[in-house]
């Protein structure tokens, strides 16, 4: 799937769709580096078992549901946001192990 990304930006011509292309690449980055200085931290807390299709996801999803409430309120802190984000990746890569 990356490499198709990867061809599709290639595809872009210089111009108006060529810098937003750059700027989302560049937004993806500067987040997924949150997201996995995060990622980090919980390992660190005593945290495990993101990657492993195994457990149940209600609490994952529970989970991603109580952070998006605080969103929806505004009440989400960046930290939250980013919670969101590897809440979603876990679920996300949980459903591709079981395929």
């Amino acid at each position: 799937m990356q490499k198709e990304i990867l061809e599709s930006i290639k595809k872009l011509v210089p111009g108006e769709n060529f810098y937003e292309g750059i700027d989302i690449a560049l937004g993806v980055e500067h987040f997924s580096t949150e997201m996995t200085a995060r990622m980090i931290q919980k390992v660190h807390e005593g945290f495990s078992g993101w990657n492993n299709a195994e457990p149940p996801d209600e609490d994952v999803i529970w989970r991603l549901l109580g952070k998006a409430t605080l969103a929806q309120a505004g009440r989400a802190t960046e930290k939250d946001l980013v919670d969101i984000a590897n809440l979603a990746m876990i679920l996300w890569t949980r459903r591709r192990a079981r395929e």
